[in-house]
């Protein structure tokens, strides 16, 4: 009792759930027994390494959207930058040509096609990125709909218990 510090406890605890991910779920133990004598000490996990990199899987889907939805923001905007300045290229171009005394037009013109490669790279790389959140969205709705079907409601629960106690009776 006297190595407890509750300002480093509370610090542990204000840091594993300021991550986003979910806190992990208990870890189920078990006590061993030595031959005839039981030794109190000892307990054993009963999770598997793989079941415990499934329940991981599913805690960092939440981080997987929140990183992807940041990165489609990213491109986003870069893309509009690219844009715009692409439609300025277009405007300096137009106005050269039109007006030659004020330059060789075909200067802007490798610029523009050098913008508008970029922003085409851009543009498949946030399709990629919106396909890889639709993947994470769909995991993490499967695995609600999985963990609602493996984990009975509370409320049927209730229902169960009280109607079986109000069929006794009768």
């Amino acid at each position: 009792v006297a190595s407890i510090c509750v300002e480093k406890d509370q610090q542990i605890l204000k840091e594993s759930y300021k991550t986003g991910d979910l806190p992990p779920a208990d870890i189920q133990f078990e006590e061993m027994s030595l031959g005839r004598e039981k030794k109190s000490g000892s307990l054993t996990r009963r999770m598997s390494r793989s079941n415990f990199s499934q329940k991981m899987d599913k805690q960092n889907l939440f981080q997987k959207k929140r990183k992807l939805l940041s990165n489609i923001e990213k491109y986003r905007s870069e893309i509009s930058k690219g844009t715009k300045e692409k439609q300025a290229l277009q405007l300096m171009i137009d106005t050269y040509t039109k007006t030659p005394e004020f330059g060789d037009a075909s200067k802007f013109q490798q610029e523009l096609d050098i913008v508008s490669q970029k922003v085409e790279k851009l543009s498949q790389e946030l399709s990629i990125l919106n396909r890889d959140l639709d993947l994470v969205e769909s995991k993490m709705n499967l695995n609600m709909r999985h963990s609602l079907l493996a984990t009975p409601s509370r409320s049927l629960l209730s229902m169960n218990t009280s109607s079986s106690s109000s069929t006794g009776s009768d």
